[in-house]
């Protein structure tokens, strides 16, 4: 198919060229013919004229949005190039997930972004209330990714199932060391993607050895102030 349209497109320049060649010709061979019948003031000779001059400037008109169109399409023939050879050469199963290659070409994926926050109200209520307990002993990093507390050590590519995170980590000041790692749980946990997700995330922790620092609150439990502190102490201990 596009061998084809490539064909239809030389085929196009070479009827403009040769037309446009073709009208300038006749212009030049009865030029002294229109002089002639315009010096006599034949009305023929010059509405003949305006003819021949409007379809020369048509057909240069038509030519030069040719070569526009032309450049154009060469310069999105680069980027769908560009693009391809990004695609292949790409080690990001991101930036693969955001491009999409169909018959066209290349094109960018049609999504929106916005920001949102970082963290839930639930979420919120929570980092206020571990910064009041233990801030002045440990750094509070909410949204901890997997990947930045255990390594992948198989011989693979891609580590996609460390994207995921824990709600909050506590770290010591002097060399940021893991204490703690507070999973935040509501009732949408008890749903099987969700029951699945965490076990995901509890084999992986314990592979890594670290599962026991994880604590897991429900929200529809008390969580007082003694019952947290209590927790992280006994696993800071």
């Amino acid at each position: 198919m596009r061998r084809y349209g490539r064909r239809i497109n030389r085929l196009g320049w070479i009827i403009i060229i040769i037309g446009t060649v073709l009208l300038i010709g006749t212009l030049i061979n009865f030029f002294k013919s229109f002089i002639t019948g315009i010096k006599s003031g034949e009305t023929w000779a010059i509405v003949l004229l305006a003819i021949n001059a409007g379809g020369v400037v048509a057909l240069i008109t038509l030519l030069v949005v040719k070569i526009v169109k032309s450049i154009k399409g060469k310069r999105q023939t680069e980027d769908e190039t560009a693009y391809q050879e990004y695609y292949n050469n790409t080690q990001d199963p991101f930036a693969k997930q955001a491009i999409i290659y169909n018959d066209g070409g290349l094109q960018n994926n049609e999504v929106s972004y916005s920001q949102k926050s970082s963290m839930t109200a639930c979420e919120m209520r929570f980092w206020e209330q571990l910064k009041r307990l233990f801030a002045d002993d440990y750094i509070i990093t909410p949204q901890v990714p997997l990947s930045s507390i255990v390594r992948k050590n198989a011989d693979m590519r891609y580590a996609n199932e460390l994207y995921r995170t824990i709600d909050f980590g506590l770290f010591t000041k002097e060399d940021y060391s893991l204490v703690a790692l507070i999973e935040i749980n509501d009732s949408t946990h008890h749903e099987s993607s969700r029951i699945a997700r965490d076990y995901k995330v509890k084999a992986i922790l314990a592979q890594a050895g670290i599962s026991d620092k994880l604590i897991t609150l429900w929200t529809d439990m008390p969580n007082t102030d003694e019952y947290i502190l209590r927790r992280v102490t006994e696993i800071a201990e």
